[in-house]
């Protein structure tokens, strides 16, 4: 691990989350992948540097604010993921048919469908 502050620190996750954006605009999985990696092991080195600067200068440490923000620029990305990810689902369910086959259960109405008359005998009220 270098020797770096705690704003420099920051300042590179900030643009690992830029390019880890990119790469989900973009589509590549394998880009994609590297990039959460090294965004994945930044952020365990900004947590050290953390650890690092409160023990050397209890008190001093006024990150909170850009932390908050790239907090909230990840839950940004993740909910693109998820939304790329059910993209995906559809584009594979149009690509590859079910079977055909009804499901055991499945059924026109809500609560299943009435029972089917066996035979030719048809009830008779009066």
């Amino acid at each position: 691990m270098s020797h770096r502050t705690f704003n420099d620190q920051v300042d590179h996750l900030e643009v690992q989350l830029q390019q880890l954006t990119e790469r989900l605009i973009d589509g590549d999985p394998f880009l994609l992948q590297d990039a959460s990696a090294t965004f994945q092991r930044l952020t365990v080195e900004l947590l050290q540097i953390a650890k690092d600067t409160q023990r050397t200068q209890p008190g001093s440490f006024d990150g909170f604010r850009r932390i908050s923000a790239l907090s909230s620029a990840m839950t940004g990305f993740r909910e693109n993921l998820l939304r790329r990810s059910a993209y995906i689902d559809c584009a594979l369910g149009v690509l590859i048919p079910t079977t055909g086959e009804k499901a055991t259960y499945a059924g026109s109405r809500v609560y299943g469908a009435p029972a089917r008359r066996s035979g030719s005998f048809i009830p008779f009220s009066a």
